[in-house]
């Protein structure tokens, strides 16, 4: 079993990634007290820059994806950008467009992302 959460204690976030930058929030996938993966967001005015991400199961990945773009929304952003071409797969399936940016608001909205095809 694992959690995926972010780290928003700075001291232990810095700890966990010392690259960290003053900008940056750190997401780690946490199995049973250990990290096996993380991620780093970087929020710039009204916009969320996903950086990296790195997880050890698929479902993992995407859960983390989800849950930067959620925290993020949670706080007033209104974009997110991508700027991993690592996360090309899971940008066209949550519907970011050829820049790999989305429009947070209403991105959660119950059906938002259901493909009936």
């Amino acid at each position: 079993m694992y959690k995926i959460h972010p780290v928003e204690e700075r001291i232990i976030a810095k700890s966990i990634c010392p690259e960290l930058s003053e900008n940056e929030i750190l997401f780690v996938v946490n199995e049973e007290g250990k990290f096996t993966g993380k991620s780093i967001c970087e929020f710039i005015e009204d916009t969320v820059y996903v950086k990296n991400l790195t997880a050890p199961y698929d479902d993992a990945r995407t859960l983390m994806f989800l849950n930067m773009l959620n925290y993020a929304e949670r706080r007033g952003i209104k974009k997110a950008v991508c700027i991993n071409k690592e996360l090309d797969d899971l940008c066209k399936r949550y519907g970011f467009d050829e820049n790999m940016a989305v429009s947070l608001e209403g991105f959660f909205a119950p059906g938002a992302h259901c493909n009936h095809e």
